[in-house]
């Protein structure tokens, strides 16, 4: 970012008095705790906050000017109706000011690591910016494309919804060269209401999308809702007459080999962790890598060396000599089944304790989403399924109802998990903790992690 005062009022459509026209903006912020001298600071509002508050500090901290929506007599200011907006605006400026290939990663589950997958093998050939932590949605892209520069040569942002229009908005503002559809699930049920709504939110991407799209053939969803788009599709998955065909996935020593075709090249390629559900993810950000220019060479040598972000199949150690699979980010039904499946390849016959809460937002696939999960653990041989929560009942009644073998409990709090486990848990055992971030599972990957379980 570096434009003047009078260019952004320009294309937010602000009101500002002309003595502040040539001022210089380095940066933009939303918080004013990461004011620097000529950055910009945009007044956002939201139930429990009001940026407006905060106008004086920030411009007494060097912010070259505020945007504002409600008038005010000193200071830099450009004076919107709409401070959110205006920052859409002003990112979708900074992002066509790029000529570099721009790739939106969407989808229900394992958005997160597709997304990471492809900017870690474009990294090694491109200077790639990519979307950190949870900037995914109406502010955090807009923050994340204002980072753009002239080193960078590529740029991967994941695009989040929760509401129908969502996903259609982030697209207009990024103006994406190719899209990646990880997949379908039934998430966000409370404000999606049916699977087919949530399809037609994820295609949203493609009205925007210039060149290519990635999409899941697995997913019989997509196939027949994705129709019309101009841009050329690739197909990724099982499936036999996908473009980019998963021959076989599987776990080895702690780690995951797959094997793919990418329309006729065979490559092998070597995930440091096991992970035999993300054989999807991995296709689609190898074939996307490819077709943006990276060697097949260079990807298995890069991807051998993917470390998945923190509380995502995190593996650490615990106390009493146990491992912990840290997947406490978030969940629901199916990518907790997947981590149920990853912590049985990962003990190889030894001791599983399963730690799992409730998952949020399922609507009335709720009761039945929880019941699964109990079903699958009861499939898999889980030696001890510990559950949270109010939803999570519903765990142990499906684990029950399939006939599960091994010792369950229940508790109300986390202290008494880790009191619990403290006392339990013996060398070589492996546990996986997991569920919806509104539970703040990690509280009890730390105490078991660092010690604190006394």
């Amino acid at each position: 970012m570096n434009n003047s005062l009078e260019v952004i009022a320009e294309v937010i459509g602000a009101e500002m008095p002309s003595e502040y026209a040539g001022i210089r903006v380095n940066a933009v912020v939303t918080d004013s705790r990461k004011v620097t001298p000529g950055a910009l600071f945009f007044a956002l509002s939201g139930e429990k906050f009001d940026g407006h508050d905060f106008v004086e500090q920030s411009i007494s901290l060097g912010a070259a000017g505020a945007v504002i929506s409600r008038p005010r007599e000193e200071g830099p200011y450009l004076l919107v109706e709409d401070t959110e907006a205006a920052l859409q605006k002003l990112a979708a400026y900074h992002r066509s000011q790029f000529n570099i290939p721009v790739i939106a990663v969407t989808g229900s589950v394992g958005k997160t690591t597709t997304k990471d997958i492809l900017a870690h093998l474009l990294q090694g050939e491109f200077d790639t910016l990519k979307t950190e932590k949870n900037y995914n949605n109406q502010i955090g892209l807009p923050l994340t494309l204002f980072n753009l520069n002239n080193a960078h040569q590529a740029c991967v942002v994941e695009m989040a919804m929760r509401a129908p229009g969502e996903i259609s908005l982030l697209s207009q503002i990024a103006r994406p060269n190719g899209c990646i559809i990880v997949n379908v699930a039934p998430v966000h049920m409370e404000t999606m209401g049916t699977i087919e709504n949530i399809v037609r939110a994820k295609l949203e991407v493609l009205d925007y999308t210039s060149d290519f799209a990635v999409l899941n053939r697995d997913d019989k969803e997509l196939r027949h809702f994705a129709r019309d788009f101009s841009g050329a599709i690739y197909w990724f998955g099982y499936e036999a007459d996908c473009d980019w065909r998963i021959i076989d996935a599987r776990s080895r020593a702690a780690q995951t080999v797959v094997e793919m075709d990418i329309k006729g090249q065979y490559l092998q390629v070597l995930l440091p962790f096991p992970a035999v559900h993300l054989a999807e993810n991995v296709v689609a950000a190898v074939g996307t890598a490819i077709l943006l220019g990276v060697s097949p060479e260079s990807i298995k040598d890069r991807i051998s060396g993917f470390q998945i972000s923190a509380g995502r199949l995190t593996i650490l150690n615990g106390i009493n000599g146990c491992t912990i699979i840290d997947d406490t980010y978030n969940a629901n039904p199916r990518s907790m089944k997947a981590a149920l499946q990853v912590l049985t390849d990962l003990a190889d016959g030894r001791y599983k304790i399963a730690v799992l809460g409730d998952m949020f937002e399922l609507g009335e696939y709720e009761t039945e989403g929880h019941y699964e999960v109990g079903q699958r653990a009861a499939s898999l041989g889980i030696e001890s399924l510990i559950t949270v929560g109010r939803l999570a009942g519903n765990i142990s009644a499906g684990a029950k109802a399939a006939g599960f073998q091994g010792e369950m409990r229940h508790f109300e709090t986390k202290p008494e998990i880790v009191a619990f486990l403290a006392k339990k848990i013996k060398a070589d055992d492996v546990v996986l903790i997991k569920a919806s971030r509104g539970l703040f599972m990690e509280e009890i990957v730390q105490a078991l992690s660092k010690g604190d379980a006394g």
